[in-house]
């Protein structure tokens, strides 16, 4: 008998009103059940020595598949149909490990750079992607795959340690550097729209630094898994680099000589000027 069965049996018995010993071993088969149910879900780890089976894809009788994706690209290589990803025990247990990463909450940390033609883009974190599998092989998680009910698990709060656009410089400030957003709700679509002006920057010493500044407008919008036509969640950069260019040049600031010329100046401008009103005055009272 399988164990939704046996619960379902056993919470049966107790609304139907079992009492005394009945009730009691009712509620023992529901606990030993619960007990069950999350051996399951926790996944002890492997030995040492662990070597999964290929299921007859492996190249010879001494392969190891130790990873659902090893025993794809195993079928893969053979050319083989792909059956339901249930049959496979590392599949299995990789689904149970995502089960309890997403019940605990975990998140990731991204970082990296892109290199971008100088024209408007997009950049987007999402737990989908419109490519099939990635530049190692990897398969992803493709957007149509993804139901209602699964919005749910991706919480896209976020925090942007560091985000630039080229090197900085002297001065520089980047508007979404130590940004955080929280989402209340959970899922949802934060977007960045991002405005990038081509700055050179150029030192006391004559050397020129091509860089970038930005300027930044937000929106967000919370996702529910009930809505007949919901988005996916994720964040979303589009940035769009303007024509225009800005040269800032250093240049040394003004000597103690220089201030004394000035200062001397002034000073001698504010006795020039009494004087004159000082004798347009004498003059009208006489």
């Amino acid at each position: 008998m399988k164990l939704h069965q046996i619960k379902k049996a056993s919470l049966d018995e107790l609304a139907d009103g079992a009492a005394g010993p009945e009730r009691q071993r009712a509620e023992q088969r529901i606990a030993r059940t619960l007990e069950l149910i999350q051996e399951t879900l926790v996944v002890s780890p492997l030995p040492d020595d662990y070597c999964g089976p290929c299921y007859g894809a492996g190249r010879d009788a001494l392969q190891c598949c130790n990873s659902c994706e090893e025993v794809k690209a195993a079928y893969r290589t053979r050319r083989w149909g792909m059956p339901d990803e249930k049959n496979f025990e590392q599949c299995r247990r990789e689904a149970r490990m995502r089960a309890v990463t997403i019940g605990e909450g975990e998140g990731c940390n991204v970082f990296g750079s892109i290199e971008v033609h100088r024209s408007s883009g997009n950049l987007h974190l999402s737990p989908t992607s419109s490519a099939q599998q990635s530049a190692g092989g990897a398969m992803l998680q493709r957007a149509d795959a993804m139901g209602h009910g699964d919005v749910v698990h991706f919480n896209v709060s976020h925090r942007i340690n560091r985000l630039s656009f080229g090197d900085d410089f002297p001065g520089q400030i980047n508007p979404l550097d130590g940004v955080e957003r929280i989402s209340p709700l959970g899922p949802g679509v934060a977007r960045y729209f991002i405005k990038v002006v081509p700055t050179i920057y150029r030192d006391l010493s004559g050397t020129e630094l091509f860089s970038n500044q930005f300027a930044t407008t937000e929106y967000f919008k919370a996702v529910h898994e009930d809505d007949r036509l919901f988005q996916l969640p994720g964040v979303h950069f589009s940035y769009d680099i303007t024509p225009l260019r800005v040269r800032l040049t250093e240049a040394r600031g003004r000597t103690f000589l220089s201030f004394f010329v000035r200062c001397a100046a002034t000073i001698g401008g504010v006795f020039t000027v009494a004087g004159v009103i000082d004798k347009n005055f004498y003059s009208s009272q006489r």
